[in-house]
Formats: C-alpha cells, structure tokens, sequence
C-alpha cells in the first residue's frame, strides 16, 4: 500500500513545481488535491487551525491532534509544545507585571477555551454575581 506523500518542509519556502502546494493555481477543485484547512494568527497567541491537524516536529516526529480546532504554539513556551497551552498569556503578564493575560488593548472580549472569542455581552455567557458594597 503507498503511503501519503510527505508535506513540504516549509511552506511557502518557493521552488514550487506545478501541482506542489506553494504553486500557484486557479482556485478550481483538483481531483488530487486535499480540502483546504483554515488557519489564522492570533495577535500575540498561537497559530489556529481547523484541524484535525497532523503537525511535523523539528525532530522529524510527527504529532496530530483530532480536534475540530487546534492553537498551535508560536512563543515555543507551552509545556505540551506544539499545542499551545496559554504560556504566551503568562509571558505577557511578567513583561509588563499589571496584565492578567495578553488582550491586545483594540480586542477586549473574552477568549474562550477554544480560542474564539466571545463578546463580553455574550446572553450565554454566565454572568458573574455584583457584589454589594
């Protein structure tokens, strides 16, 4: 039985062959070619991605992740690297020493386990109780 072709070494690196994923192409289906996962950068965070996702270390091991989303690490701090595990929050709040977590000043909602974020006038939200003074 054949097995996958490996993926590039890195993406976007040019040399690209027709066909190769770094070439250029119409946008049109390919009978060959696999669906197209979304990815996006969090200011400040990880790298998302609609997963499941199988992920090629710099050691050659190849790790994956079945979840429908996965953050993966980019401040290479995370204890379970290469899954983020919130590190680059921390790292924020040392370098400043006020900050909770890193929430760029333009974005204020709340990130949720996910990594989406949610408004904070979200009706699902649970609200937290006012304290009386």
């Amino acid at each position: 039985m054949p097995s996958a072709p490996e993926p590039p070494d890195s993406i976007g690196a040019g040399g690209g062959t027709e066909g190769s994923s770094d070439a250029p192409h119409s946008g049109a289906p390919s009978g060959d070619r696999r669906a197209a996962r979304r990815a996006w950068a969090e200011p400040g965070g990880p790298l998302m991605v609609e997963g499941p996702v199988e992920f090629r270390l710099p050691s050659g091991e190849t790790v994956r992740s079945d979840r429908f989303m996965v953050a993966i690490c980019t401040c290479r701090h995370s204890a379970g690297y290469p899954w983020c595990d919130t590190s680059h929050r921390r790292l924020a709040a040392r370098e400043d020493g006020t900050a909770k977590r890193h929430i760029p000043e333009t974005d204020r909602s709340e990130t949720d386990r996910t990594g989406s974020h949610r408004p904070e006038s979200d009706p699902e939200k649970p609200q937290r109780p006012q304290q009386e003074t």
